[in-house]
This record gives structure tokens, C-alpha cells and sequence, in this order.
């Protein structure tokens, strides 16, 4: 399953689909944590640099809608 993941860098929002486990086992603080990992991993991809690198606060502001 999708879920939009929004995060905030400096006054811009960027959203970006991030994927959720199907896991019933798990979590679901560890199906979020997965599914931000999966958002900014697609969001590398995407722009061609580690965003965590130069925004190192980028986890913090993640919103999973």
C-alpha cells in the first residue's frame, strides 16, 4: 500500500509517495518508520542526491497522510 509522505524543507512542502508493509505483526511506529524510509529512498531516486545529507532534519518533518 501508498501513503503521501509531505516533508517540510525550509518553507517548501514536498510530497511523495512512500510504500507501507502489509505486515500485521509489525507496528504500526514501525510501519511509519518504514514508510518515511521508502518516501525519502524514492525521493533520492528522484532528485539524484541524498537529501538526508543535506538536510539532515528531514525524518523530523515527515507527515504521513
Amino acid at each position: 500500500m501508498k501513503k503521501v509522505v509531505i516533508f517540510k524543507v525550509g518553507e517548501a512542502e514536498i510530497r511523495i509517495e512512500g510504500g507501507m508493509p502489509q505486515l500485521s505483526s509489525m507496528s504500526q511506529e514501525g510501519k511509519d518508520v518504514m514508510t518515511i524510509n521508502n518516501a525519502i529512498a524514492a525521493l533520492n531516486k528522484s532528485l539524484g542526491f541524498d537529501v538526508s545529507q543535506k538536510y539532515p532534519n528531514i525524518k523530523e518533518t515527515a507527515k504521513i497522510i
